[in-house]
């Protein structure tokens, strides 16, 4: 399926939200790609959820273009490096990302299936 493409959005968030975590923090995480937007919220009772909608109430929010997006998630570009050279701008809590670090480790590894059906085409 190509990436951020409908298709590739339900997957994402049927593979998201398989995911329940223990903890009772609650939170939400933004991203902008291109023209592409969307929040994943990490309700306190446990659920997480991808939904169509402004990143910019999220409380920590990322922003970039397509072309570094779709380089990080084929593997090409390291996220870090992208960020060191101003192409993803982070806003709001960014030491929320630390804190929740764990919680975003169980967002990766359940997206793993959805990524290796990714197309970059």
């Amino acid at each position: 399926m190509r990436y951020l493409t409908k298709d590739w959005f339900d997957a994402v968030e049927a593979a998201i939200s398989s995911i329940k975590l223990g903890n009772d923090t609650q939170f939400s995480v933004g991203q902008t790609v291109g023209s592409a937007t969307w929040t994943i919220v990490f309700r306190s009772d446990g659920a997480v959820l991808a939904r169509d909608r402004d990143p910019s109430t999220a409380d920590v929010a990322f922003s970039q273009s397509f072309d570094t997006a779709q380089s990080i998630a084929a593997g090409t570009t390291n996220a870090h490096q992208a960020f060191l050279l101003g192409s993803i701008a982070i806003t709001g809590d960014v030491a929320l990302l630390v804190r929740e670090r764990a919680a975003f480790v169980e967002v990766e590894d359940a997206l793993r299936p959805v990524m290796e059906l990714t197309t970059f085409d």
